[in-house]
């Protein structure tokens, strides 16, 4: 069954709200000093759980305006099924790097307080360009119109 084009776009829209969503969670969780929030200069745990629900948050709602936009259901081509495997690397990849302290697997011991170094921002820097490269290629291309071809005219 068929998603008629005016449902397609009002779903659409509401996605794109939530994706805004999960950008000002992400934004929030990662440097709440914007939003007047900071009461430590260390990440911890809450902090780190706001910005990766905001991010999978991201990467979820891309995906399903994505997959919104498939016409009839088209079957996903080699291409679109890497981008959605590297759209969930990529977040795996950021959430791993970026709780690598606070789970006792990052570069700092356990007894100091976790810090958010270069390891952790680059590892997550490298996780967010992953999921928009899968992004990009899981979304759907556009077919240009069939061009009419031009009558034949015989010679003579």
């Amino acid at each position: 069954m068929a998603v008629s084009e005016a449902r397609r776009r009002n779903w659409t829209r509401r996605l794109v709200l939530l994706d805004v969503v999960g950008l000002f969670l992400f934004l929030l969780g990662f440097h709440p000093a914007t939003f007047g929030l900071d009461r430590s200069r260390v990440i911890g745990y809450v902090q780190a759980i706001v910005f990766l629900f905001g991010l999978g948050l991201i990467v979820l709602v891309s995906y399903a305006v994505a997959t919104l936009q498939r016409r009839n259901r088209d079957a996903l081509s080699l291409v679109q099924d890497i981008g959605g495997r590297l759209m969930a690397t990529g977040y795996v990849l950021a959430a791993f790097s970026s709780v690598a302290d606070l789970i006792g697997l990052g570069s700092e011991p356990l007894r100091h307080p976790p810090h958010f170094g270069l390891l952790q921002s680059g590892g997550l820097l490298v996780g967010v360009l992953l999921t928009l490269i899968g992004l990009s290629l899981f979304y759907p291309r556009r077919r240009p119109p069939p061009s009419p071809e031009a009558p034949t005219q015989p010679v003579g």
